[in-house]
């Protein structure tokens, strides 16, 4: 499924149920996809999210890398684990 930046998007429930997140926060987070060049948005295999990465998730990148690829500072989603918020989709069941 191809994601555009501007879109919403949500886990699905057969991702949240398979790794026992059926309550909780990530059951109930939305992100909207933002524009990104890294390698594993260009494949399509990830999106990029406007969710900010923790100060300790940070710690394995130096200032230069950092500061070259601003995206890292997001957090980065499987695509094969979201849809679109609020549609149903057959990644559901």
């Amino acid at each position: 499924m191809k994601f555009l930046p501007g879109e919403t998007v949500q886990l699905t429930g057969k991702f949240l149920r398979n790794t026992g997140q059926i309550t909780g926060r990530e059951g109930m987070s939305r992100w909207i996809v933002q524009a990104c060049d890294c390698g594993l948005c260009r494949t399509g295999s990830f999106v990029c999210t406007n969710e900010r990465k923790s100060a300790e998730s940070l710690r394995g990148y130096t200032e230069a890398e950092l500061a070259a690829h601003p995206s890292l500072y997001l957090r980065h989603i499987n695509a094969g684990n979201l849809k679109h918020y609020g549609k149903p989709s057959v990644r559901d069941c």
